[in-house]
């Protein structure tokens, strides 16, 4: 609950600073936004700095942890923070065979949550509507977002790990199935034949559904494997995203390429089945983590 409530508010800010940032730039320069920007997220900062506080009880007594699967339990002493620590986390962390797994399944979550950087890019090459109305329709994926965590909250109620696994596999499917249909949608004969303005509902709606097919793996998978990390479980978060972050890097270059060449003469079709092919094999390792997941303490 807790983890989806701060999800939800990093979402929101997200989709109010597409809203309000959009109004701004139609009537100010965008260096005057980029001010006001600074200021609110200065604010925003300090608002963090002086109102949350870490709860931490840290004792020099050694203690008794729950290590990761693949390692045996033994006694932790709480370490000063120094190079020879840091290293020492990172290598607990990064020896865990199943961390690897989740950080694979967790990059075509993000993946999807960069996908907005394109999606204005994307309709404006497609459809041919005014870049304004393209890039308000970017919020539909942050719009999924939202949705798929207030309607993931259901997977808390179900009884048995299996009916969790069944709940993300049909989000995984739907997921699936909407990067499809953004590639259906972009071929330039569909587009011509339902026209722009239902092509570029369509795709926001594809594009809202994907959001929300993720969102609850996104946000809550990391943070909820790194609780059997005990004390270095900020640091598997950490390593988490920048895991995704590293292989995402390359995958947006290849689809810089492909719809650069217009490769086999449907360059954003071919980018987005490329991208329906690597979630096909996000999802799979995905369902392959879910028992850990959704239930590490067991």
């Amino acid at each position: 609950s807790a983890i989806t409530i701060l999800s939800l508010c990093s979402t929101v800010g997200t989709l109010l600073a597409k809203t309000i940032g959009s109004a701004l730039l139609s009537k100010y320069h965008w260096r005057d936004v980029a001010r006001v920007s600074t200021i609110s997220s200065a604010l925003g900062a300090s608002l963090m700095f002086f109102v949350v506080k870490d709860k931490t009880n840290v004792s020099n007594a050694k203690r008794t942890v729950t290590w990761p699967i693949g390692i045996s339990s033994k006694p932790q002493n709480h370490e000063s923070l120094n190079l020879k620590s840091i290293l020492s986390s990172m290598s607990r962390v990064l020896s865990n065979k199943m961390f690897w797994l989740v950080a694979l399944a967790h990059s075509s979550s993000y993946i999807a949550r960069g996908s907005d950087k394109i999606l204005g890019t994307f309709l404006r090459d497609t459809t041919q509507l005014p870049r304004h109305i393209c890039g308000s329709l970017t919020s539909s994926l942050t719009i999924g977002f939202i949705w798929g965590l207030c309607s993931g909250r259901k997977i808390h109620t179900l009884p048995t790990v299996e009916d969790k696994k069944m709940f993300i596999l049909k989000r995984q499917k739907t997921a699936f199935l909407s990067v499809i249909s953004i590639a259906f949608l972009a071929n330039k004969s569909i587009v011509a034949l339902i026209g722009n303005n239902v092509a570029a509902t369509a795709i926001a709606v594809a594009s809202a559904l994907m959001g929300a097919s993720v969102s609850l793996q996104f946000y809550q998978f990391p943070a909820k494997f790194a609780t059997i990390f005990g004390d270095d479980k900020a640091v598997c978060i950490s390593l988490v995203d920048a895991i995704a972050f590293f292989l995402g890097s390359p995958i947006w270059a290849t689809v810089g390429k492909v719809v650069g060449s217009n490769a086999l003469g449907h360059g954003w079709s071919v980018a987005w089945m490329m991208l329906a092919g690597l979630f096909a094999i996000g999802g799979s390792i995905t369902m392959k983590t879910i028992p850990v997941v959704v239930a590490p303490k067991n």
